[in-house]
């Protein structure tokens, strides 16, 4: 049985393997903190956090803030995909254009199902400008968002774009996950919990597409 295990090691890429390893972290993270938030362990910083953001409001800051956050919406997220799949599909070849659906489609599903799983309630520290017609955690923008991002910087990983879209996925998913906070309609830790999942759920994808 040892060496059976050690020869399918050994059979792995080393693409693979790392994948595999980003997915194992990532997932062993999130379980982690949805423990912590579970158990209430995080409400007090998450609180405390979500005030010291609202305290800077501004009227101005209201308004771009309700534009950003649709960029991680059930509705720009896939029509982006669609885009950036047929795009991929043209200059790549299928596989890169099925890693992007997959990584999309799988995190939105899982999203769900977590969501129905946790049944977080969403914050009420004060007047929100938006509201979320569904739980809390994960937040579904921050997993819509990192997982369109991650699937892109997968499929660019070998070419020359690679630390562009590295460079573009972080702001994206930060300006995203930001706004969430802002508003008022997630806590840090639903925003923490998305990216973690959505990047261990991309890794596997990834894994299955090497």
């Amino acid at each position: 049985m040892y060496r059976r295990l050690l020869g399918l090691i050994k059979n792995l890429s080393w693409r693979v393997v790392t994948a595999l390893a980003v997915f194992s972290v990532g997932s062993i993270a999130f379980v982690a903190l949805a423990k912590e938030v579970r158990d209430n362990e995080t409400l007090q910083l998450d609180r405390e956090i979500l005030l010291g953001i609202h305290h800077y409001a501004t009227p101005t800051l209201d308004s771009i803030a309700r534009i950003l956050t649709h960029f991680g919406g059930v509705v720009v997220v896939p029509i982006l995909a669609l885009v950036i799949a047929g795009l991929f599909l043209k200059k790549l070849g299928r596989s890169y254009a099925l890693l992007i659906l997959c990584g999309v489609v799988g995190s939105s599903l899982l999203n769900l199902l977590l969501k129905t799983l946790f049944s977080r309630a969403r914050p009420q520290l004060w007047e929100r400008l938006v509201v979320g017609h569904s739980f809390s955690f994960p937040s579904g923008h921050a997993m819509a968002s990192a997982s369109l991002s991650a699937s892109i910087v997968a499929a660019l990983w070998y070419t020359r774009w690679r630390w562009t879209a590295i460079l573009l996925g972080m702001v994206y998913i930060t300006v995203v996950g930001f706004t969430r906070l802002y508003l008022g309609v997630h806590y840090p830790t639903d925003i923490v919990a998305g990216w973690m999942l959505a990047i261990a759920w991309v890794a596997a994808v990834f894994a299955i597409f090497s």
